[in-house]
């Protein structure tokens, strides 16, 4: 990660209904269920309702997800390390 990301890691939790998140280094996972991302903290996991990307922009670290949050989580688990979303998705 560039030291322009990794100046700052933060979550914003709105009335359970949005979160900003900055420090994120790529998305590993997501459904309208489950919002895993890698952090410069570890491994982030959010889980909730009809969870939605409203902003992604990895360049700054930054990511807006709106729904209903159930829980915000930090984890070690390693299983989500094997390729991001994004270069599975557009692998060819």
């Amino acid at each position: 990660m560039e030291d322009s990301k990794k100046s700052n890691h933060r979550i914003v939790i709105d009335s359970r209904n949005a979160v900003d998140i900055e420090g994120v280094g790529d998305v590993l996972a997501f459904d309208e269920q489950e919002v895993v991302l890698e952090t410069e903290q570890g491994m982030l996991v959010i889980v909730g309702q009809d969870l939605h990307v409203n902003q992604l922009n990895l360049t700054s670290g930054k990511v807006n997800l709106t729904g209903v949050i159930e829980s915000v989580n930090y984890t070690e688990d390693e299983g989500y390390s094997k390729g991001s979303f994004f270069g599975k998705l557009f692998k060819g």
